[in-house]
């Protein structure tokens, strides 16, 4: 009987490589989400002042911003260390959306919340 042919396999190192850039690939934040007001929510606001709050997963990261877009136009812009909270002024009676976002020092987007409506409710000053 003859001896069993053996054969050798070079190492597999390119599948680690890619698991290690995969890894990197990942995204930086896992959860962003806009805590209040919530969807479809009422407000009384006679001042028309709301406060945003949101909460992201991990923290913001130097260099990183988030951008409110408010009936898609862009509004305020929070800076690593400032707060996850948002005092939106002066907004009119009636419905409104807000949409929040994370952007990198290049202005990439890295994660957004999806939009929320609310209404805004003022005392109509009545006359006659």
């Amino acid at each position: 009987m003859e001896p069993a042919q053996t054969i050798s396999l070079p190492p597999v190192t390119g599948r680690e490589e890619a698991v290690t850039e995969q890894d990197q690939a990942d995204p930086e934040y896992t959860a962003f989400a806009i805590v209040s007001p919530t969807s479809e929510e009422e407000l009384r606001a006679n001042d028309g002042n709301i406060t945003v709050q949101l909460s992201l997963q991990p923290e913001l990261k130097s260099g990183h911003a988030i951008t409110l877009k408010i009936d898609g136009e862009d509004g305020e812009a929070i800076k690593s260390g400032s707060g996850m909270s948002v005092a939106l002024r002066n907004l009119s009676r009636g419905h409104h959306t807000v949409e929040a976002l994370v952007v990198d020092d290049a202005g990439k987007v890295l994660i957004q919340t999806g939009a929320v409506g609310f209404n805004v409710l003022r005392a109509a000053v009545g006359g006659g």
